[in-house]
């Protein structure tokens, strides 16, 4: 069994969030793309800087990918972000909690844009 610390957790999916492919004939900036498993992805730098931002204030800090937990630690791995990821993990299929995602996950009760 894994225990993580009693600190703040937030979760970062991969895809669509951490990065997204590169489309077909879309122009970019070299600085703004890494490559992963011979494919382009453009990296979301604003998600990215609140992952470090995460990890800077003490929070656990878990990456997931409906992938799977080897697909989200390559991009880990592309993107650098090793020291500030504490777990990767596929994306839980379903959970059972006494509460809705909304009571649990929802942005306005807790998120003021600043993490």
């Amino acid at each position: 069994m894994f225990i993580t610390p009693e600190k703040p957790h937030m979760y970062f999916d991969v895809d669509g969030t951490l990065v997204r492919p590169l489309l077909k004939g879309e122009n970019f900036l070299e600085e703004d793309v890494v490559l992963i498993g011979g494919r382009l992805f453009k990296m979301n730098k604003s998600v990215i800087d609140d992952l470090r931002v995460c990890k800077a204030r003490s929070h656990i800090v878990v990456v997931w990918s409906q992938g799977g937990s080897d697909w989200a630690a390559s991009v880990i791995k592309a993107l650098n972000l090793e020291k500030y990821v504490t777990v990767v993990m596929a994306k839980p299929s379903w959970y059972i909690d006494d509460r809705s995602p909304g009571e649990i996950l929802d942005p306005t009760r807790w998120y003021d844009g600043k993490f």
